[in-house]
């Protein structure tokens, strides 16, 4: 979710809902099943877990039930010279139940020998019933909707309300595009993202490197 949060140091507050499942709960209500995102607007960050991997992540509604978007990304445009749209695909897809990255890459390829009126840019989707269509700030780095595909409004575990802790953000203070997420203030603007991993690096966002087999290291995305 770079530049907009960096986990390491960062405290935020999150509304999670939590009393409102427990009254549900307590009355064996039939909306259990279901939750209440009447109050969620695009822009909002969302707390959300992936239920073959238990992990939770923090990224940026893009879509609720009903609306179009792009299936591969707001910015798909940006990264249209890449042969991977700007989707970087996890080395552990297997455990999260996606599909190889060559699988991936492959409907890639197929799509673009559609003629130009049916370009990349243009392949929509509309975000089913009870379900958001989710994505990070950091692009590069990031897994979301544009790998997993419309996420269940279930899975939602909480709302980002504002940031507690650091009150500024000095190094997006001089950021002509995105100074406004120096403030502590949640803003439902999604920061223009940068062009290339190069970029995210030289801001010096605080990405930490996994290793992996031999004496490889790579950066891991969230």
């Amino acid at each position: 979710m770079l530049p907009t949060i960096q986990f390491v140091g960062d405290i935020w507050l999150v509304e999670t809902g939590a009393w409102r499942r427990a009254w549900r709960s307590l009355w064996k209500s039939e909306q259990n099943a279901s939750v209440d995102i009447s109050s969620y607007q695009v822009g909002d960050l969302v707390l959300w877990k992936d239920s073959r991997t238990g992990r939770i992540s923090c990224k940026r509604i893009v879509g609720l039930e009903g609306d179009r978007v792009k299936t591969y990304g707001q910015f798909v445009e940006l990264y249209s010279n890449r042969p991977d749209l700007g989707i970087v695909w996890p080395s552990d897809a297997a455990a999260r139940g996606l599909s190889s990255k060559e699988t991936f890459l492959e409907g890639i390829r197929q799509i673009k020998k559609i003629d130009s009126e049916h370009s990349i840019e243009q392949i929509m989707m509309v975000v089913p019933e009870n379900h958001l269509w989710v994505e990070g700030d950091c692009p590069l780095f990031s897994v979301d909707s544009r790998h997993y595909g419309p996420i269940p409004t279930t899975t939602l575990e909480g709302r980002l309300v504002m940031r507690l802790w650091p009150w500024t953000r000095q190094e997006m203070v001089y950021e002509k595009q995105n100074s406004h997420f120096s403030s502590c203030w949640i803003s439902r603007t999604r920061p223009v993202p940068y062009a290339s991993e190069e970029s995210y690096l030289g801001k010096k966002f605080g990405f930490y490197r996994v290793p992996k087999v031999g004496s490889e290291t790579s950066l891991r995305p969230s």
